[in-house]
């Protein structure tokens, strides 16, 4: 599943997009609950597993931006 919204803060509106997996259909899943953070060019991903399903929240800007909304 795949959903896309986009978020205000501080004045500044940016696309996010939140896609959950299935634990068992990604090999190397993070297993903790506790999400982490990764920089890939201009965007930021949170990477979480949680009971079966693995979630990846990605956005334009840097990690520290995302981190906010944890």
């Amino acid at each position: 599943t795949l959903v896309c919204y986009v978020v205000a803060h501080d004045g500044a509106r940016k696309e996010m997009h939140l896609l959950v997996i299935n634990r068992s259909d990604l090999p190397g899943a993070p297993p903790s609950e506790t999400p982490q953070f990764v920089q890939v060019g201009n965007h930021a991903t949170a990477t979480w597993t949680q009971g079966e399903k693995t979630y990846v929240l990605a956005s334009g800007g840097d990690k520290e931006y995302l981190q906010k909304y944890f």
